[in-house]
């Protein structure tokens, strides 16, 4: 090893040695092998398969097993993929899927102890067939391509309407708004995916102030149909019927169902109405205690049970959605503040952004019809 140099400095004591230079980091990556050790993966294990070659994927909870057609490769200094076609679904390849080389197995290779890699089948597509599948993405991707070109071309004229309308009506200073959103819930509980997107937006009102104030929220929750159950005086109440005082088995839940099959209230005066109306029908109806799952109002002996709960939520923290109203049991609409103009140069402009344009020109479209 050569010797250190040496630097020197004037007006201080002798010279300071500068260390040897580290070693070049050298980075591996593993996986599990059948007992449950790591096994060392080699990125180039499953290159130089040639194009037709048919690799096989063993799905999973959420996608079925499957076959995919080699149609290119590409290597690169960390290893390499392959661009395949995907033989299941042949009408949903205007991507194709790629597969990167560490992820080809052969069916038996030491260690394999799960379908989720790519396995060499030994079958080839002929050269008419990869012709074929290489076609038949080119025509999906050229059709994907001019949807975007056609929804961009909308976006842009729904935009110009909003800013019209923004134009017309928008208090200068008022880069806050209370907003109502169409949530649709992506939530998959067998695949264990929680997630969710917004459907549609509503500017509800304008507002000056960046602090959230659920009075605010609420006063313009009533302007909208959509969203009146989350005005000034309104909760979440529902009622739960049981066979028993005691049974937590047979139960259901009484009013209006809805997707989650349980029904709510926005007051409890709503639901001390419900009560007293099914009560007086059990009365009438005298009917013998009976379970059935297909009735909307099964009639039961019950004790039953009121639940509350708030519909101002509070998730000022990492990860959560901030303050917002949401009946979260019976309805889609969440009703919360959002900031609509451009931020620039540490303060908020008059420009509004342009999901702000989009939302009020859809909502003014969506009122004209």
């Amino acid at each position: 090893m050569d010797a250190p140099e040496i630097l020197a400095f004037p007006g201080l004591p002798s010279a300071i040695a500068t260390p040897p230079p580290a070693p070049a980091m050298q980075c591996r990556t593993y996986e599990l092998n059948a007992k449950l050790g790591l096994v060392p993966i080699d990125p180039q294990a499953g290159r130089g398969l040639p194009v037709g070659t048919v690799l096989h994927w063993g799905g999973n909870m959420g996608w079925s097993a499957r076959d995919f057609c080699i149609l290119s490769e590409t290597p690169t200094d960390f290893g390499g993929y392959y661009d395949c076609f995907d033989l299941a679904e042949p009408e949903k390849n205007q991507r194709l899927h790629r597969v990167e080389y560490s992820s080809v197995k052969r069916p038996d290779a030491p260690g394999i102890w799960h379908g989720q890699h790519f396995f060499i089948t030994g079958r080839t597509c002929t050269a008419a067939e990869c012709a074929g599948y290489l076609a038949e993405h080119r025509r999906q991707a050229e059709a994907r391509a001019a949807r975007q070109v056609a929804a961009e071309a909308e976006a842009d004229r729904i935009r110009a309407i909003g800013r019209r309308v923004w134009t017309e009506v928008w208090p200068a200073g008022a880069h806050w708004a209370i907003v109502a959103e169409r949530i649709h819930d992506d939530s998959d509980i067998q695949t264990d995916y929680f997630g969710e997107h917004t459907e549609d937006t509503i500017m509800l009102a304008p507002s000056f102030k960046a602090r959230d104030d659920f009075k605010e929220m609420r006063k313009a929750a009533v302007l909208i149909p959509e969203t009146r159950h989350l005005g000034p005086g309104c909760d979440s109440w529902r009622v739960m019927r049981k066979a028993a005082p005691d049974d937590q088995s047979n139960r259901t839940w009484l009013g209006r169902l809805n997707d989650h099959g349980r029904g709510e209230y926005s007051t409890e005066a709503e639901a001390q109405a419900a009560i007293a109306a099914a009560l007086a029908a059990d009365a009438r109806d005298s009917v013998a205690p009976t379970l059935t799952a297909d009735a909307a109002y099964p009639r039961l002996p019950w004790g039953g049970e009121l639940a509350h709960e708030p519909i101002e939520h509070r998730e000022k923290y990492s990860g959560g959605r901030g303050f917002y109203l949401e009946a979260r049991h019976s309805n889609p609409w969440r009703v919360s503040k959002a900031s609509v103009t451009m931020y620039r140069d540490g303060a908020f402009t008059d420009e509004p952004t342009p999901g702000t344009l989009y939302a009020i020109g859809k909502r003014h479209e969506h009122l004209r019809k």
